[in-house]
């Protein structure tokens, strides 16, 4: 009585022998001891009899069974075109008969309804599938495709320049109305510097406005890092104050629409932050006191003022800062790069603390070659998943790799680690972003000579596997990116800055690179 599919047959037995067979209900035909279904719509009974004929005085007898014939749904047919795409594009998907499921059999990426969304180049395999219907088994069609990089090397949709004197990008936030670069201006006295921000239209990269302000003069005052909330933007940076050529660290919050300042404040002489972040409501700043000592501090967004402040000593070193902050839930996530006494040892603390009162959580140190300075980690994002961080591993007398690692958010315990030599330079990460695809890290190549490159390798959030990279040469001499941040409509903004010989003019640079989102 086990069912059949409409497009099989199924054997009849009976005894004893001599007997005849018949369709009682349902259809289809019987050729000798072999039924065969109709084509059928929907699940269909069928009864078949065997008939034992009257002999004399003896009745005939009969005996009946029945079983279900289940409608063939069609053998699958993926018939998506293998046509290849970048991984800027989607690809529709397309199978008959209708009703089947989609899933990928290799090369990553997503599926939503009948769209295909690549998350890294390489050969892409889809299989279309007929799940089966009772004793009609699944059928499954496969179509492979490539997917090719985004745009030619080097691809850029716009760039843009600014040349003063000694000029850096050091910062760029984003929000929905536009981006924002904070960093210096050179001045014409030697060695002086003022701040400089501005506020770039999103699809142009054209300048909405500008803000240049000094402090003494005669300086080397710089804004070194800023985050944007609906209220405005935070700056943080250094200045001096006049006749005191010793570094104060100064936070201020400026106009969205025209950069006019709202609030500022300075802390005391030899303190200068390095990075910020906000939550919406608190800004957390991150840098050094006295030189030596980094420096985490919570303010309001509101008025500026100090909710608490923690001085990390750090035991052993010579000086040790914080270079990066990434703010997860309600938790900080800070990057110490420190020196060992004597300087003859770099190396990285990455630490978890509470938002709430700066408390501490975890601490990890990150030393990835042993007995020398020039080595440790820089930047610092989280997601969900993880805490991803990116610097520079010594390989040589003279040269250096990027390094790249993911982090457990609950122990700092290493999940992944990944190492890249772009060039056999000493090149290093600058940055690092995270988004749904993909962790982006940003950083310096080497071409030849005094020529070096911006970069950006994109990789995988689980593995730290590489998708894509991406080269930038803005000029043939020091070229240097220092921020990187990701735009909601998919691309990627690069800011740092380009210096010119023989005259060892640096310009502020930003571009606006292809996605690899």
């Amino acid at each position: 009585t086990a069912a059949i599919c409409e497009t099989q047959t199924k054997a009849l037995s009976s005894t004893p022998g001599a007997g005849s067979r018949s369709i009682a209900s349902g259809a289809g035909r019987i050729a000798g001891t072999t039924y065969t279904p109709p084509n059928i719509a929907s699940n269909t009974n069928v009864t078949v009899r065997y008939t034992i004929a009257a002999v004399g005085a003896c009745a005939a007898t009969t005996s009946d069974r029945t079983f279900t014939v289940n409608p063939n749904p069609g053998a699958a047919n993926n018939t998506t075109t293998t046509t290849a795409i970048t991984t800027c594009e989607t690809k529709a998907l397309s199978g008959t008969p209708g009703g089947g499921s989609w899933s990928i059999v290799s090369g990553g990426g997503s599926i939503a309804g009948t769209t295909y969304t690549p998350a890294s180049m390489g050969s892409k395999t889809i299989r279309y599938t007929i799940a089966a219907v009772g004793a009609c088994a699944a059928t499954t069609s496969d179509r492979t495709f490539t997917v090719n990089s985004c745009g030619a090397p080097n691809c850029t949709v716009w760039s843009s320049a600014y040349t003063a004197y000694h000029d850096a990008a050091n910062d760029v936030e984003v929000d929905g109305t536009g981006i924002y670069v904070v960093g210096s201006q050179g001045l014409a006295s030697a060695g002086s510097n003022q701040w400089r921000m501005e506020k770039r239209n999103l699809v142009t990269g054209t300048v909405l406005w500008n803000q240049n302000i000094t402090f003494t003069g005669n300086a080397n005052e710089v804004a070194t890092s800023a985050t944007v909330d609906g209220t405005g933007i935070y700056i943080v940076g250094r200045d001096y104050t006049p006749g005191i050529f010793t570094p104060n660290s100064r936070i201020e919050k400026r106009n969205l629409s025209t950069g006019a300042l709202i609030w500022a404040k300075t802390s005391s002489v030899s303190t200068v932050l390095y990075d910020i972040e906000n939550d919406g409501t608190y800004n957390y700043s991150g840098g050094v006191t006295t030189n030596t000592t980094p420096l985490l501090e919570k303010r309001n967004n509101s008025d500026g003022n100090v909710v608490w402040s923690q001085s990390i000593p750090i035991a052993g070193t010579a000086s040790a800062w914080i270079s990066d902050i990434a703010l997860g839930g309600t938790f900080i996530y800070i990057n110490i790069s420190a020196f060992t006494s004597g300087y003859t040892d770099g190396y990285s603390i990455l630490q978890k603390r509470n938002q709430s009162d700066g408390s501490l959580v975890w601490t990890q140190t990150i030393n990835p070659y042993t007995g020398t300075p020039a080595d440790g980690m820089n930047a610092v994002a989280v997601d969900a998943t993880g805490v991803y961080i990116g610097g520079k591993e010594r390989t040589g007398a003279s040269t250096m790799r990027w390094i790249m690692q993911k982090r457990n958010l609950s122990t700092g315990a290493l999940i992944w680690s990944q190492t890249s030599t772009p060039s056999v330079a000493s090149v290093s990460v600058a940055k690092v972003e995270v988004n749904a695809s993909g962790a982006y890290f940003a950083g310096t190549n080497f071409a030849g000579g005094s020529d070096y490159l911006w970069r950006i390798e994109k990789r995988n959030l689980s593995t730290g596997a590489l998708i894509c990279a991406q080269n930038s040469n803005p000029s043939a001499n020091f070229d240097f990116p220092t921020a990187i941040t990701l735009t909601s409509s998919g691309y990627i903004i690069v800011g740092g800055k380009d210096v010119t010989l023989p005259a060892n003019v640096s310009t502020w640079q930003i571009e606006n690179q292809c996605t690899y989102q």
